[in-house]
């Protein structure tokens, strides 16, 4: 009776290691987390409406955050092709560590300028519910997307990165 029981036992926790292993495959991948919290947010409101400024408001501080979005994603893209890295969030190879620039202040700012973007669809959609999503946004980010890159970058650059790291924020 023990032994079926410690097989059980067994079988629930290679399951439960498989599930982690699955999440975190999908996860790690950046518009995954993006998509999500959009998606989730969009679908709440449409059964709670949660708007939160007047349309004007909503269209100026949308416009600001999109401006200031794009800004920071040209400003690192620019950094990331002189370089010669890819901007794509999918390739997370690297061949060059990048401190300079918008790199200088935030470790990540690529993905600061998406959620800048995100803050400003979500302004502009007037739904509270996508900045209610916003620090589990930021959670998955952080732990699915950012840290394997960040143990990656400190495998790859060694104490170069981990000077970085010390030194630099990883949002701003």
């Amino acid at each position: 009776m023990t032994d079926k029981k410690d097989d059980t036992e067994d079988k629930k926790e290679v399951v439960k290691e498989k599930s982690k292993e699955v999440i975190s495959y999908y996860l790690k991948e950046p518009y995954i987390p993006f998509g999500i919290c959009i998606i989730l947010s969009l679908l709440l409101n449409e059964f709670v409406s949660l708007s939160f400024f007047p349309w004007f408001i909503s269209l100026y501080v949308g416009l600001a955050f999109m401006v200031l979005g794009l800004f920071m994603f040209r400003w690192a893209l620019k950094h990331m092709n002189l370089n010669g890295e890819t901007w794509s969030p999918l390739h997370i190879e690297s061949r060059t560590l990048i401190v300079f620039g918008p790199y200088h202040y935030s470790r990540n700012p690529m993905f600061l300028s998406l959620v800048l973007l995100y803050i400003a669809l979500f302004f502009f959609l007037n739904n509270l519910w996508g900045f209610i999503m916003l620090l589990p946004l930021i959670a998955l980010l952080n732990r699915y997307v950012i840290k394997p890159r960040e143990k990656m970058f400190s495998q790859t650059y060694a104490e170069t990165y981990d000077d970085y790291h010390s030194k630099t924020s990883r949002w701003i």
